[in-house]
């Protein structure tokens, strides 16, 4: 089995987002520049030990990270960016159960998603963080799906 170095870039830039840590702060950590984290989140890392280092600083297995185990996200950010990264490249999408059907629901959705959260998370800035990060993630996967020239059928 060949290693998909995009996704697993793609891998890496969802559990940095759902872990929310800072570009500079993964950078750092892993002794790289920011630029090259942003080409690593591109084009995949292709250095195995700096994969086994990003895995241990993100809380995830390296099997995890390269894509031959499930990938569960504890934060709903991390999960909405993998679905928008799968969506960007995906012709047809069958969902059995998504939780937040984004792409379906009306133009006001959004809004009202986001009054919710708010004050669902209102005296909790680490929640709050979480929700704002999540709904970035959500507003950016309406935006990608606008943009893609629709097929006929």
């Amino acid at each position: 089995m060949a290693l998909d170095m995009r996704q697993i870039g793609a891998r890496l830039r969802a559990w940095r987002l759902g872990a929310g840590l800072a570009p500079e702060v993964v950078a750092a950590r892993l002794g790289i520049s920011r630029a090259a984290l942003y080409t690593y989140e591109k084009d995949g890392i292709p250095r195995l030990d700096l994969l086994e280092r990003a895995a241990g600083l993100l809380g995830v297995s390296l099997a995890a990270l390269i894509g031959i185990e499930v990938e569960h996200f504890p934060a709903g950010a991390g999960f909405f960016e993998r679905l928008r990264q799968a969506e960007a490249e995906a012709e047809q999408i069958l969902a059995c159960f998504d939780p937040i059907s984004i792409l379906l629901a009306s133009p006001a959705y959004p809004g009202r998603l986001r009054v919710m959260l708010t004050e669902a998370t209102a005296g909790d800035p680490e929640a709050a963080a979480g929700a704002a990060r999540a709904l970035a993630v959500l507003e950016e996967r309406r935006a990608q799906h606008a943009e893609r020239p629709r097929p006929l059928t």
